[in-house]
């Protein structure tokens, strides 16, 4: 996702999910040429720009992974929490885990 506008419009009619250091945003449209498109929300209070590079880093990292088992078709905005840029790999990876259970996103 690039345009503003797509951001808002999930941020608005898309449904959030929270979770300890992620917040998924999620909007179904099952008439996307491709199976989902995403975009990463990194804001300033996560803190200077080699530390929201990193949080960004292993968000592509996580969406990279599980992108073929996922089951859904639509728009998906990842905001990370404050607390993600102390956390590991592997708890952004059990939060990502979390996060798809909740809002009943199948992840293989």
């Amino acid at each position: 996702m690039n345009s503003r506008s797509e951001f808002l419009r999930v941020r608005q009619e898309g449904r959030s999910y929270s979770g300890r250091y992620l917040v998924m945003a999620l909007l179904e449209d099952h008439q996307l040429s491709s199976r989902f498109k995403f975009g990463i929300i990194v804001t300033k209070k996560i803190g200077n720009a080699v530390t929201r590079n990193l949080v960004r880093r292993r968000i592509k990292g996580l969406l990279s992974s599980f992108c073929n088992s996922l089951e859904f078709s639509g728009y998906m905005v990842i905001i990370p929490r404050y607390r993600s840029k102390d956390a590991t790999f592997r708890n952004l990876e059990s939060d990502w885990n979390n996060l798809g259970k909740k809002s009943g996103i199948t992840i293989k």
